[in-house]
């Protein structure tokens, strides 16, 4: 779930040997140098596959899953990230589980039957978000600036001998992430709470793009205990029924979650919750499903429920 990070934590600039205690620890270190005065500004090196920078503050930018397991191939459970936190504290002598996120990617991948570019090609758009390609829709991303959410070949990626298909998919959180996460600490990435809102958010994130999802075959209105099949929306009511049912289908999961918030905090009576579900299940049966979408869609639920069950 966690990949790649990027962390901060301040030096003891009070110490004058901490900083060459740290860069001690570095594998290949190099100064990089102030031409005007001479001083060395930072120093920078390898942790396994770690990128560490050593100035004013400790700066470590990498992949957790590498780090740990020597490839992000497969996710870290909880208590493999707790480890991972522990090792880099313990190598370097500091409380890293206090050191701030900068960077944060949670990502996981799930196998499928075609080829990935097929799926992608049905990855339409993000709102607020901008859509770009790679290599003939073998990678799609959706950035904003603050964060992206890619989908790409991990087979073609890694090299790794997948049984099928398989495909990447990550929620990066790359600027300004006191705005958008819940949590500022790597600690953080330890504990069950944080951990869970990780996976809903990825989850979530991939249900919000909307996608080619073929065309509607009837439009239906829900009429007392029955589904009334209509021919053509002639009338402005069955307008009004046509364009509810395209905006449901365009983003069923965020209807489904929100009706189901509503019942949770009582905001709809039960009989109009049954309603709105009956006629969500029936516009689900009334639309010409896109099977590469299906399958995705699928896919993503069961991985999203494994990982939930990895605490």
């Amino acid at each position: 779930m966690y990949d790649t990070i990027k962390v901060y934590y301040p030096i003891n600039t009070e110490e004058p040997n901490e900083r060459k205690r740290l860069t001690s620890l570095l594998d290949n270190p190099k100064e990089t140098i102030d031409c005007n005065s001479g001083e060395v500004i930072r120093e920078s090196g390898k942790v396994g596959n770690m990128v560490a920078t050593i100035g004013k503050n400790l700066w470590l930018t990498g992949s957790l899953a590498t780090f740990k397991s020597g490839n992000n191939n497969k996710t870290l459970t909880l208590s493999e990230v707790r480890e991972s936190i522990e090792e880099l504290s313990d190598f370097f002598g500091l409380p890293l589980g206090d050191a701030t996120l900068s960077r944060l990617d949670i990502g996981s991948t799930v196998e499928l039957n075609s080829e990935v570019r097929n799926y992608n090609s049905k990855l339409l758009s993000l709102p607020r978000y901008s859509r770009s390609t790679v290599n003939d829709e073998q990678t799609v991303e959706f950035g904003n600036g603050r964060s992206k959410l890619v989908f790409y070949d991990k087979k073609a990626e890694s090299g790794y001998p997948y049984a099928g298909n398989a495909s990447r998919i990550e929620k990066r959180f790359l600027h300004r992430l006191s705005e958008q996460l819940p949590f500022q600490k790597l600690k953080s990435l330890g504990l069950e709470e944080e951990y869970l809102w990780s996976v809903n958010k990825w989850e979530e994130s991939y249900f919000d793009v909307e996608k080619a999802r073929g065309t509607i075959k009837a439009i239906i209105q829900q009429k007392g205990k029955g589904v009334a099949m209509l021919k053509e929306g002639t009338t402005a009511a069955e307008r009004k029924v046509i364009l509810a049912m395209e905006q449901y289908l365009s983003n069923r999961s965020k209807y489904r979650r929100e009706l189901e918030l509503e019942r949770q905090s009582k905001k709809i009576t039960p009989k109009n919750y049954q309603r709105t579900k009956a006629m969500f299940d029936a516009w689900d049966c009334a639309s010409e499903e896109e099977p590469l979408i299906m399958e995705l869609d699928s896919k993503v639920r069961e991985e999203a429920e494994r990982l939930r069950q990895q605490i």
